[in-house]
């Protein structure tokens, strides 16, 4: 490609390469930047997603038997579930989120 545009056009082939050699560097950088900018979105979401397996831990800890209510009562039993689904719809919305700005 290059070569044929510099054949054609009459552009020094040193010149065209060194403005593709350019313009892919400064893709490089723009996709390493972007990257790190989502790199903080992403540590939160995380952060998140794992609250509530901490504050069951937590609860557990203090002897509040938290897992026994959730596993143990039909309220639990479904409040489990539903906390579940959110998490997981959080970590995909998240996800999809932050993956829609990498380049692809």
């Amino acid at each position: 490609m290059a070569w044929s545009l510099a054949d054609e056009h009459g552009i020094p082939l040193a010149d065209l390469l060194d403005v593709v050699r350019r313009d892919l560097d400064a893709t490089v950088r723009s996709a390493g930047r972007t990257e790190a900018g989502m790199a903080g979105p992403r540590t939160s979401a995380g952060v998140l997603a794992l609250l509530p397996a901490v504050g069951i831990a937590l609860g557990e800890a203090t002897g509040a038997a938290p897992l026994a209510v959730l596993t143990g009562t039909g309220l639990g039993a479904v409040l489990l579930l539903v906390g579940t689904g959110l998490v997981l719809a959080g970590v995909l919305w998240t996800s999809a989120l932050t993956g829609r700005v990498m380049p692809r």
